[in-house]
C-alpha cells in the first residue's frame, strides 16, 4: 500500500467513511483508498480528520487577514490613512455583498 493524499474525494473502503481531498490515505492499485487511521479492525478517527480540516480552513482564513492587513499598511503609505480606511470599508462593503448570509 502507498501513502499518500487523497486527490480525489471518495469512499474508504474500510469504514465506508468519507475521504475527502487532501486527506492522509493508504492507496493501492485494484484495492483502492483507506483512511491511513483505518486498520480492518479498527474505527477510522474521524476527529482528527475534522480537526485538520479545521485547521487548514483557519490557515487560509489567517493568509487571507494578512494579505488584507499588508494592502491596507501599502494603501496608507501611498494615499494617507484617511483614504486608506475607506478603501477597505468599501472592500468590507463589497465582500459582504458578495458573500450574502454567508458573511
Amino acid at each position: 500500500m502507498k501513502s499518500m493524499y487523497a486527490k480525489y474525494s471518495g469512499k474508504c473502503r474500510v469504514c465506508g467513511g468519507r475521504i475527502y481531498k487532501g486527506d492522509a490515505i493508504l492507496w493501492s492499485r485494484g484495492e483502492g483508498a483507506r483512511h491511513l487511521s483505518c486498520d480492518p479492525e479498527v474505527d477510522c478517527d474521524f476527529e482528527a480528520q475534522e480537526a485538520r480540516r479545521e485547521r487548514n480552513r483557519m490557515d487560509s482564513e489567517y493568509a487571507a487577514g494578512v494579505a488584507d492587513a499588508q494592502r491596507y499598511l501599502d494603501e496608507k503609505k501611498i494615499y494617507g490613512e484617511a483614504l486608506a480606511d475607506e478603501f477597505a470599508l468599501q472592500d468590507e462593503f463589497n465582500r459582504y455583498w458578495k458573500l450574502g448570509e454567508d458573511y
